[in-house]
């Protein structure tokens, strides 16, 4: 494992910890009958079921050349655009959330602008400007991670983000430390938050 991650979760576990006060925290987990919570809203739509919900996570998994990056192109062409619907994919998300980001983690600039073009040919719209796209593909794994989580932090009506490569924001995947940092993660920003966040796992032999 490599010991600069090793030690930088270490370091915001310890962090958070000094910082953290259970009997405060668990008051605001409570939850009662009482409580008026309203239900998610839908982020995404395929024909009459429920692909995406604000506050969730969906993970795409898939081998090589499995077309899981169109799929994506398609689910950010839908939610960008009110006026574009593919075959049965349909948008959902309110006004207040209508950002969409996407951050590729393999691929070189001039294809991960290739899958930006091929969005706006979809959608008709030559810059979206409720579209951020970011290639992050020359910075090592928890650099990748600051940079997501600041991009998160600052910017406004998020409604969807894309991580194409989550496990690139790790060094090994099977590190049960780094994936559950990770998952926590997830589950921190889409609460927070309240956007729907969409990973994809490429499956190996």
């Amino acid at each position: 494992m490599n010991d600069d991650i090793h030690n930088n979760i270490g370091e915001a576990i310890e962090r958070a910890m000094k910082s953290f006060d259970p009997a405060e925290e668990l008051l605001k987990a409570e939850i009662k009958p009482t409580d008026e919570i309203e239900p998610p809203k839908i982020a995404l739509m395929i024909d009459e079921s429920i692909v995406s919900t604000l506050g969730n996570i969906v993970t795409f998994i898939g081998k090589a050349k499995s077309r899981k990056t169109f799929f994506i192109t398609i689910a950010i062409a839908v939610a960008i655009s009110k006026d574009y619907v593919f075959f049965f994919f349909f948008s959902h998300l309110p006004k207040d959330k209508q950002t969409v980001i996407l951050f590729d983690t393999e691929q070189s600039k001039f294809h991960v602008q290739k899958t930006l073009l091929r969005i706006c040919e979809m959608t008709g719209i030559k810059e979206p400007n409720n579209l951020k796209v970011y290639g992050l593909r020359k910075y090592a794994p928890a650099e990748r991670l600051q940079i997501i989580e600041y991009a998160i932090n600052n910017t406004n009506n998020i409604g969807m983000v894309f991580i194409d490569g989550v496990k690139d924001l790790i060094t090994s995947i099977n590190d049960e430390e780094q994936a559950t940092m990770i998952v926590s993660k997830l589950m921190k920003w889409t609460e927070e938050k309240n956007f729907s966040v969409f990973t994809v796992l490429h499956q190996n032999k």
